[in-house]
């Protein structure tokens, strides 16, 4: 199982590059508020500058979608090494002797082509999400009615605007739910999930391996030595024949 640093490691190169397109993003809207700070009130057009502004939305929703792409390249590699991580483990912690493999165990090649499956298409979603620019149109008027009234320090005028629009970074709508979510934080969710994923069902098809029966991994909270019981939360479905046969559960 990859440790945390291990995983914050990979992590960062996918942040590391979304932070880089947040940055561009940024540049270029700072670029268009600054050019508008040098026109004159006679010369400034809304029309103009909303239009500028579309623009620069749909560049940056190629450049979201081209960077996106290099995630989806790079998926194969991160949950490759999970998985062997995750069997190297699941070997130790059944004290067993496990020299195979993922491509050379079919089950856990399946479990991993299907992982990557379902992850690569919720990052191919998230690059034809709806691009949440209202910070960037926000700024824009901001400083158009900035240069209209002739402030005297147009930069103070505009500044919590950009700040603002810093903050907000590259946000997306959920198609269907009307939520919202900073890019960085939905590529690193959907990542996170798929390890997690990963996780979870090697260890579990190695103890079913292991013991011929179907396994069950929850997360113990609460022990009672009088009772001879221990309670576990668990998420997720079970087999129905771990249930107890007089109950059902």
């Amino acid at each position: 199982m990859l440790s945390e640093r291990q995983l914050q490691r990979i992590l960062r190169v996918f942040e590391d590059r979304m932070q880089g397109l947040t940055d561009r993003y940024i540049a270029i809207m700072g670029q268009h508020i600054r050019d508008i700070g040098k026109l004159s009130p006679s010369d400034v057009n809304r029309l103009v500058q909303l239009k500028r502004t579309n623009a620069n939305i749909e560049k940056i929703k190629r450049e979201i979608a081209k960077t996106i792409s290099a995630d989806i390249r790079d998926i194969d590699k991160v949950f490759s090494a999970a998985a062997e991580s995750d069997l190297k483990f699941a070997a130790e912690v059944f004290a067993v002797s496990h020299t195979l493999s993922v491509k050379a165990n079919k089950p856990l090649e399946r479990i991993l082509k299907a992982q990557l499956r379902i992850t690569k298409q919720a990052l191919a979603n998230l690059s034809q999400t709806t691009l949440i620019p209202d910070s960037y149109r926000n700024a824009v008027d901001v400083a158009i009615q900035a240069v209209q009234s002739g402030v005297t320090d147009y930069n103070t005028a505009v500044r919590q605007a950009l700040k603002q629009a810093a903050v907000d970074g590259l946000r997306v709508e959920y198609p269907n739910s009307g939520l919202t979510r900073r890019l960085d934080s939905a590529i690193r969710m959907n990542i996170l999930d798929g390890v997690r994923a990963i996780n979870r069902d090697v260890m579990e098809q190695i103890g079913k391996e292991i013991s011929g029966k179907n396994t069950f991994f929850g997360d113990p909270v609460a022990l009672d030595e009088n009772e001879s019981s221990i309670t576990y939360w668990h998420c997720g479905m079970a087999a129905c024949n771990l249930a107890r046969e007089d109950t059902g559960a």
